[in-house]
């Protein structure tokens, strides 16, 4: 029996060292990925469903701006941190989801109206779209002793879930990489390579998670078009 066993055993340490000739070779270098763009404002959002007593009538659904860095579109439109965004392009925005939609298919220059309301008052203003330069990319991970979650047994929500907690997927795209924010600027000092990720989703099985998403290279403001 130890006799048979030993070719088979032989194949499976000489696969092993594949990977190892491979990088040693240079044959593990991945290629660059190709740049893509999409549009971009700038600013943390959160999906809200409750308002001031100040705020009549009470839309189903707002954008609050929970965080914005002061060389972003938005800023440079008037939009605050604080500020909850009603409308863009006079269509109220009550889900995360169309309102991320929106944005991403922006041109750069594109002027986009935006009704906000602050202090008891609403406004309006225009953000002149900018680009979002990324390289889409993924990441896979072994966990050990295993993925540990909370039960979600039906997919809800902007970005739904579902979790068996050894087995499900999230959605996510929910928060973006601000290229301009205190601790972005920080690490790219330390790393100016280091591209932050931003995640599409996510699928586990086991101890193994896969998540799909973007590496943001830039973010660059616009010239309104003519």
């Amino acid at each position: 029996m130890k006799t048979k066993m030993m070719p088979l055993f032989r194949s499976v340490a000489n696969l092993s060292l594949i990977p190892a000739v491979c990088l040693a070779a240079g044959c593990g270098t991945p290629k660059e990925k190709p740049l893509f763009s999409r549009g971009w404002v700038g600013g943390q959002v959160k999906l809200v469903k409750n308002y001031p007593k100040s705020l009549i009538p009470r839309p189903n659904g707002a954008i609050l701006l929970t965080a914005l860095a002061t060389n972003t579109p938005a800023a440079a439109a008037g939009l605050r941190e604080g500020d909850l965004i009603l409308a863009l392009d006079h269509q109220p925005v009550e889900k995360l989801r169309p309102f991320r939609r929106k944005i991403d298919s922006l041109a750069p220059g594109t002027s986009l109206p935006v009704t906000a309301y602050r202090d008891g008052k609403i406004m309006d203003c225009t953000v002149v779209a900018g680009r979002e330069t990324y390289r889409k990319g993924g990441m896979f991970t072994i966990f050990f002793p295993g993925i540990v979650g909370q039960w979600n047994l039906w997919p809800h929500g902007d970005y739904p879930g579902l979790s068996l907690v050894a087995l499900g997927y999230q959605m996510n795209d929910a928060h973006r990489a601000e290229l301009g924010s205190v601790e972005r600027q920080y690490h790219a000092k330390c790393d100016p390579d280091d591209h932050p990720y931003s995640e599409d989703y996510r699928f586990w099985i086991g101890i193994m998670e896969f998540s799909k998403g973007k590496r943001i290279v830039a973010q660059q403001l616009a010239d309104a078009a003519n």
